[in-house]
């Protein structure tokens, strides 16, 4: 079925996916990922060798004029729409960017999903086994404007993990993190700009040897992007941004929107007992790995975006006295 609402531009709904396409063929999809229950208790505690990571889930904003940093609150934040800007998946769209709507973030138009956000936490299902990343650039829009900007990471059940053979992204509470940290978007466009990860993982001591390192955190850089990737990634964002008109849903309000910088999938690594951390550093710093152990007001000092997260292994979905039918694909 498909309704007209203007001239210029079509919604369809077919199968619970709803799909806006301008006349520059900018297309925008609604996400159908499932989500796992919101009672789930992850198994860690927050891991005080990570330094990176904070207890805050607020965002705070850092490079603006005058130089001090402005707080949001996450539950503030939790309503913007969450967007993923990605090359069309149908046939002869290999160069069009197609809008990817995530699905929990607005009450409206939820379907029973929950809101998947998180600042602080990411949280892994014992029962999926694999889980992938790539590093984003992420852009807080207002009213069609980009105002701040920000390292992020799409995070997906690949389709061989889940029991459907289909990709998840939103597969429940804190399965799409957002950095805590943004800066301006006029710092997205220094020169040296781009987006760094890194995984972080707590020395342990083994009964045979001791390591004074022992308890601190060791950080590994996982796939990131250059200045050059970022480049590219900020003229795909501002082409597509040139189409947007009064018609388009990003004409409106807030919205945070996530490109990839670089398009390949990275595993995390098995799961484990321990928790892990998973950071992405959107900086023009020469060495992303050293902010890692600064301290943060210094950090704040020089732009960077944070993202950083405790990724904790919670209870099985399948086994879930809450789960619903929406659920059931991905885990039975």
């Amino acid at each position: 079925m498909t309704m007209t609402l203007t001239g210029r531009m079509t919604r369809q709904n077919n199968n619970g996916l709803l799909w806006w396409r301008t006349t520059t063929r900018t297309t925008a999809t609604l996400f159908s990922f499932s989500c796992l229950c919101a009672l789930l208790i992850p198994s860690g505690v927050v891991v005080s060798g990570f330094g990176i990571l904070s207890s805050s889930s607020d965002i705070q904003i850092v490079g603006l004029p005058g130089g001090g940093p402005q707080s949001l609150p996450l539950s503030y934040v939790q309503r913007f729409q969450r967007w993923s800007m990605e090359k069309g998946e149908e046939e002869g769209d290999d160069n069009e960017m197609t809008l990817k709507k995530l699905k929990g973030l607005d009450s409206d138009d939820d379907d029973g999903f929950v809101n998947p956000t998180s600042t602080t936490e990411l949280w892994w299902p014992s029962d999926i086994e694999d889980l992938e990343v790539r590093p984003t650039l992420d852009v807080l829009v207002q009213s069609g404007i980009p105002v701040y900007a920000s390292g992020g990471l799409h995070v997906r059940v690949p389709p061989k993990a889940a029991a459907d053979g289909m990709e998840w992204r939103n597969y429940g509470m804190n399965s799409q993190p957002l950095a805590r940290q943004w800066t301006t978007f006029g710092f997205a466009v220094e020169p040296e700009f781009r987006v760094e990860t890194f995984l972080g993982s707590i020395l342990q001591n083994d009964d045979n040897n001791v390591d004074d390192n022992e308890g601190k955190a060791k950080w590994t850089a996982l796939k990131s992007s250059t200045a050059d990737d970022m480049k590219q990634t900020l003229g795909s964002f501002a082409e597509f941004l040139s189409s947007v008109d009064e018609d388009s849903p990003l004409s409106s309000g807030f919205h945070v929107i996530s490109i990839p910088t670089v398009p390949e999938w990275s595993d995390l690594p098995q799961k484990s007992s321990s928790p892990f951390a998973l950071v992405a550093l959107a900086t023009a710093e020469p060495d992303a790995k050293e902010l890692l152990t600064m301290d943060s007001d210094l950090v704040a000092m020089t732009a960077t975006s944070i993202l950083a997260v405790q990724v904790s292994q919670i209870e099985a979905g399948a086994k879930s006295e809450y789960i619903t039918d929406t659920y059931k694909p991905l885990y039975l």
